[in-house]
């Protein structure tokens, strides 16, 4: 008696969702760095821009903000990460320890993290004059942050993020060692990014944006967070 109107199969509330996706002509040029960075190519784009698109966004992209999504791939993430330590072989973990695990694996400061550590490089020509040899291109390279790719119209949020990854450049090197070779669980030094919440909830849009668009395909999401280094 719990007054819902029916339970349906899963599929059947994907396809559900992803009806309201509309195409569009054109996307953002960052998608295919964010693909990138993701591991995995999007058949419907629009999710992806939906996922990357703040509450505050004032553009000309016609989207709602990631809040529902990120709500989606929160319980996704809790899904593999469950699975994978009540199935881990060999060890047959206590519910007191998969809980203390799945709080290490599923946390802001650990996403805030990978938001801002995850990169790639890219390569570019750059035009350059001087009297006498006039124009000449050189080799360029810019390496791009996933929480880069945020669409927002605000300054809050773009201080915040120039913030966070001036502890990052500061402290990220410490944190990356400790999370490989420490002895302990590394929660002093993530907590010190301070990373805000957005940079987390932006993480979990794109997994539950990915979870939609591989048709609530929990394994590509698996694929995707093993990517990202969970």
């Amino acid at each position: 008696d719990l007054q819902l109107p029916s339970w349906d199969t899963v599929s059947n509330r994907v396809e559900t969702a992803l009806s309201r996706v509309e195409p569009m002509d054109e996307v953002p040029g960052q998608l295919s760095i964010v693909e990138e960075m993701l591991g995995y190519e999007f058949k419907r784009k629009p999710l992806l821009i939906e996922a990357l698109t703040h509450a505050s966004y004032t553009g000309d992209i016609q989207t709602i903000s990631y809040e529902r999504l990120e709500f989606l791939g929160d319980a996704a993430l809790d899904m593999v990460v469950t699975d994978y330590l009540y199935h881990a072989e060999g060890k047959n973990f206590s519910p007191g320890y998969m809980h203390i695990y799945k709080e290490a694996l599923v946390n802001a400061h650990l996403l805030g993290y990978i938001c801002v550590s995850t990169s790639i490089v890219r390569h570019a020509s750059m035009p350059n004059w001087t009297p006498e040899e006039g124009i000449t291109f050189v080799d360029d390279t810019q390496r791009i942050h996933l929480f880069q790719c945020m669409l927002h119209s605000s300054t809050r949020i773009m201080e915040d993020q120039a913030l966070t990854f001036g502890r990052y450049e500061k402290n990220g090197a410490r944190i990356k060692e400790a999370s490989e070779k420490g002895a302990l669980y590394p929660w002093a030094a993530r907590t010190s990014l301070q990373a805000p919440k957005f940079l987390s909830d932006m993480l979990e849009s794109c997994l539950g944006a990915v979870f939609l668009d591989s048709n609530g395909n929990l394994d590509v999401v698996r694929c995707v967070l093993e990517k990202l280094g969970i």
